[in-house]
């Protein structure tokens, strides 16, 4: 009998995600009697999948109670990649702040109690340019950039925050306009392949590159960042910017990262081969 995926996505969802026919072909393709569903679907019943893989809950951040509540939940039914271990602590980027510590290169980042503080702080780091956004986000969701003579505007944009969020406060790094982030894709813990996308706020379109091969700098801070997780991730994302010459952890994406498949449909492979041998080691476990 085909094992029973669960392939996870949202109602309504806000943008299409352009991999999922691809990512569904190719998991039936290999044998799995895969579906589609919503993780807000209440008529969903967990235990009857295998494995659920997250790929397209892009709007969680509106609910992010209730997402946690899921996840807990789902991880008590089935197998859930990634693993509660890896999503939960993920989707508060603090997680930024704390990678800072274990010695990873972050974009300066600020969690302020209020937009004083965030001003001080721009003002003491002599940043002319600012992004502000929510702590617990997606893509663009609410992400907008400011000049320093944009003050006024950026207040009102972060009480709009803070009615839904706790904001963050990151200087615009000047080279991504003129280079783009760099994300390092990694499929059952190791590197597969690279993009370049343009940065994108509220209502932009996302610009990709071709998928390109790693830079030996790049794939030593993307190491670094992988091997401060608890365990090896089924997939993540880490998305890195250069400032004069040094690269910096923009993002750590370990809950619904887009994967660039279409960039590089053999990286799929990767990805289905590890949902395999997890399942294998769990059926293993369950005999012994």
């Amino acid at each position: 009998m085909n094992s029973r995926l669960a392939i996870v996505t949202c109602q309504n969802i806000p943008e299409v995600d352009v991999d999922e026919e691809l990512v569904l072909q190719r998991f039936k393709d290999s044998g799995f009697d895969v579906s589609l569903v919503a993780w807000e679907d209440s008529s969903i019943y967990w235990p009857s999948f295998e494995a659920v893989l997250i790929r397209s809950t892009w709007n969680y951040p509106e609910f992010p109670e209730e997402f946690r509540s899921w996840i807990n939940r789902v991880t008590l039914l089935t197998r859930l990649f990634n693993s509660a271990d890896l999503i939960l602590p993920n989707i508060h980027k603090s997680y930024l702040l704390k990678l800072s510590d274990a010695g990873v290169p972050i974009v300066p980042t600020l969690l302020p109690r209020d937009f004083n503080e965030a001003k001080s702080w721009l003002s003491e780091n002599q940043y002319n340019r600012f992004v502000l956004k929510p702590v617990i986000g997606a893509g663009s969701w609410m992400t907008d950039f400011f000049s320093i003579d944009e003050l006024e505007r950026a207040e009102k944009f972060f009480a709009e925050i803070q009615a839904e969020s706790d904001p963050i406060c990151q200087p615009f790094m000047e080279s991504v306009a003129n280079g783009g982030e760099r994300s390092l894709i990694y499929l059952d813990g190791k590197f597969t392949h690279k993009i370049i996308k343009q940065p994108r706020f509220i209502g932009q379109e996302e610009s990709v590159s071709d998928a390109l091969p790693v830079e030996l700098h790049e794939a030593q801070i993307g190491n670094l960042v992988i091997n401060t997780l608890t365990e090896k991730p089924l997939y993540a994302r880490v998305d890195l910017i250069e400032d004069n010459g040094e690269l910096l952890l923009s993002e750590l994406e370990l809950i619904e990262p887009s994967l660039f498949f279409k960039q590089n449909p053999a990286a799929l492979d990767d990805l289905i081969q590890g949902v395999k041998s997890r399942l294998s080691k769990a059926k293993v476990l369950e005999l012994n």
